[in-house]
């Protein structure tokens, strides 16, 4: 038979039950991390043109817009802080612009030349 002998505070205090043996500095750690809202990848629109529903996405970690959840063949067209995308819906002219000023991002969309709301949602990722 083998005896361990511990001391200490935090010893004392498994012994006693009032602490586990996992770091607390970890523990900590980790509920902050999971206490912590998710970032925000997408900036997504829904519209309805001629009748039919379309949910327009983009995606910020690869710049990349999808249009009901297939990839748009666009490309970019960039100019020092905006980035412009030139597309169809539907047979309507749309237009997406990526602006960034002192550090702030804004993203906008334009069908036929009028300003389309984008989505406010939580997002689950």
């Amino acid at each position: 038979m083998s005896v361990l002998f511990q001391c200490g505070k935090k010893a004392a205090a498994i012994v006693r039950g009032e602490q586990t043996k996992c770091d607390s500095k970890t523990s900590q750690k980790e509920s902050k991390i999971q206490s912590s809202p998710p970032p925000t990848y997408n900036v997504a629109w829904d519209l309805t043109i001629d009748g039919a529903d379309y949910h327009l996405v983009f995606d910020k970690a690869d710049s990349s817009l999808h249009l009901n959840n297939a990839p748009l063949k666009t490309k970019p067209i960039t100019l020092d802080n905006l980035t412009t995308y030139f597309f169809y819906i539907a047979q309507h002219k749309a237009f997406f612009r990526v602006q960034t000023l002192d550090g702030n991002t804004q993203y906008s969309l334009q069908v036929d030349g009028k300003d389309v709301s984008q989505i406010q949602r939580q997002n689950s990722q």
